[in-house]
C-alpha cells in the first residue's frame, strides 16, 4: 500500500479547503478492480505508465527500466527505476481538467538510490474514451508520499489542483512537505511546495499546520495557502535552557491564475523564507 497514508494521518485534521473535493481510492488488486464508471481495470492504466509491469503472487513489479522526472523540474532529481522494482498498491483519484474527466494515480516505487527520498510516481490519465496516459512525474520530497487528506482543491472554474504530502518523523521532529500540482493542459505542473518542521523539546511544543483556501473568481481562480505555527510552553524543569517564545503566527501566500501567462503566480516568497528558518532547527 502507498506509504503516504502514514504521512497524511499526521496532518489530516490540519488541512482545510473552501470547496468540495474528490475521494481517493486505495486499489486492492489492479487486475480485478475496474476504473470507476468504466469496464476496464486499473491495471490497464498502470501498464500505460509502467510498460511491462508483471505480477508475482499478490505483488506487482516494474518491467523495463524507466526514467521519471521530478515535479519540481530539477533535472538532477530525475530518477532511474530499475527493472523488477516492487510496486505498492496504487491510490486513484478522479479529477477534472478543463472540463474533462481524468484519473490521477499514485504509485509507490520504493526509494531512490543513494537518497533519503522515496519515489512516488504521479500519473494522469484520460478516461473519457479509450484510456490514455497524459503525463507522469515523481512527486516525492521525502520518505513517505501520497495524496494529502483531502487530496485536491476544486476551484471556481471547476479545475482540481492536487495536494501532495511527503514527510517523515523521528523522536522529536516531524518533517512535512506539501506540493500543489496543477493539471492545466493535461500536464502535471508544480504550482509551489512548502516545508514545515514541527518539534518538541524540554519545556515547549511547536506545531505547524497548513490551510488551503479557494479564493479568486471563475476567470482568475486563486489558492490561498496559510501555515499556522503554534508554540506552547510545557511545565518542565529545563535547567536554564533557552526556550522559544510561546504564541501563534501565520504565514500566507496567495497563488492567482494569470490567463496571459497560463500559470499561477504567487504573491510573495514567504514560504521560501519560512523553509530557510526551518532548516536552522535541524
Amino acid at each position: 500500500m502507498i506509504r503516504a497514508c502514514l504521512v497524511a494521518s499526521l496532518t489530516a485534521a490540519a488541512i482545510f479547503i473552501a470547496a468540495p473535493t474528490h475521494a481517493q481510492t486505495v486499489v486492492g488488486d489492479p487486475a480485478t478492480t475496474p476504473v470507476e464508471g468504466r469496464t476496464y481495470p486499473y491495471l490497464d492504466l498502470i501498464r500505460l505508465a509502467v510498460p511491462g509491469v508483471v505480477k508475482e503472487g499478490d505483488a506487482y513489479r516494474t518491467g523495463a527500466p524507466l526514467e521519471l522526472r521530478h515535479i519540481d523540474g530539477d533535472r538532477e532529481r530525475t530518477v532511474k527505476i530499475a527493472e523488477g522494482t516492487p510496486m505498492g498498491a496504487p491510490m486513484a483519484l478522479p479529477v477534472q481538467s478543463e472540463g474533462h474527466r481524468r484519473v490521477a494515480m499514485m504509485l509507490d516505487l520504493g526509494a531512490a538510490p543513494d537518497s533519503a527520498e522515496g519515489i512516488a510516481m504521479l500519473a494522469l490519465f484520460d478516461v473519457d474514451h479509450e484510456p490514455k496516459l497524459l503525463d507522469t512525474a515523481n512527486v516525492a520530497y521525502d520518505r513517505l508520499t501520497g495524496f494529502a487528506d483531502p487530496p485536491n482543491l476544486t476551484l471556481w472554474d471547476g479545475s482540481t489542483p492536487l495536494l501532495i504530502s511527503s514527510g517523515h518523523w523521528n523522536s522529536n521532529q516531524t518533517y512535512e512537505f506539501y506540493a500543489m500540482v496543477d493539471l492545466h493542459s493535461d500536464r502535471l505542473r508544480l504550482i509551489d511546495s512548502l516545508f514545515m518542521l514541527s518539534d518538541h523539546g524540554c519545556g515547549y511544543e511547536r506545531v505547524l499546520r497548513p490551510r488551503f483556501m479557494v479564493t479568486g473568481s471563475p476567470k482568475e481562480p486563486a489558492i490561498r495557502a496559510t501555515v499556522t505555527e503554534i508554540v506552547k510552553r510545557l511545565e518542565e524543569s529545563c535547567q536554564g535552557q533557552p526556550l522559544p517564545k510561546a504564541g501563534k503566527r501565520k504565514i500566507s501566500v496567495t497563488y492567482t491564475w494569470q490567463p496571459k501567462d497560463q500559470r499561477f503566480v504567487k504573491s510573495s516568497n514567504a514560504f521560501e523564507r519560512l523553509a530557510d528558518e526551518m532548516e536552522t532547527r535541524f
